[in-house]
């Protein structure tokens, strides 16, 4: 079984980034912890870092600042030796796809089995649209990438629990 732990204030500050960038496309860095055991990974967000003041955004792509995050991370490990980089976020809000794109997924696909990527599975969450008489601001999608898979998962809204975990302060 599959579970992801995200705060709400988490999620919220996405929400944020999807208002600041109305007409764009926007996102980050997802960090935590996870155990795996057996067949049951159990992902925990409690970070997020920002996109990077290099980071280019049109209203279909997004590029991150590596080299600023990367720089962000190294501070951040060293203040909580066993975090780690579980994947990314970003949104299609401005644009109306409601799901990965085909760029995304082979960048995701890139990424998980890159031998810089120290984990077996990557998680993507994609924020698809505003929903603006729901609970949440915005609908959001949540992804499993496996190392030397070709496929990847979507992980169903009930798996998922915005109520738990502590955020950390960075």
């Amino acid at each position: 079984m599959l579970t992801i732990s995200i705060p709400r204030p988490i999620l919220e500050g996405m929400f944020d980034e999807c208002e600041r960038f109305r007409e764009e496309e926007t996102g980050g860095r997802l960090l935590g912890f996870y155990s795996w055991k057996r067949t049951d990974l159990h992902i925990d967000v409690r970070a997020v870092l920002p996109a990077g003041p290099k980071a280019r955004r049109s209203s279909v792509s997004f590029f991150q600042d590596g080299e600023y995050q990367e720089q962000l991370f190294r501070g951040v490990e060293k203040r909580y030796p066993d975090i780690r980089h579980l994947g990314n976020w970003h949104t299609h809000h401005c644009n109306g796809l409601r799901t990965l794109s085909q760029g995304d997924c082979e960048t995701y696909r890139k990424n998980v089995n890159s031998p810089n990527h120290a984990q077996d599975f990557f998680y993507a969450l994609l924020i698809t649209h505003g929903t603006p008489n729901e609970a949440m601001r915005y609908a959001i999608k949540h992804f499993i990438f496996v190392r030397h898979g070709n496929h990847f998962t979507e992980v169903p809204a009930s798996q998922v629990n915005t109520a738990s975990s502590k955020i950390l302060q960075l």
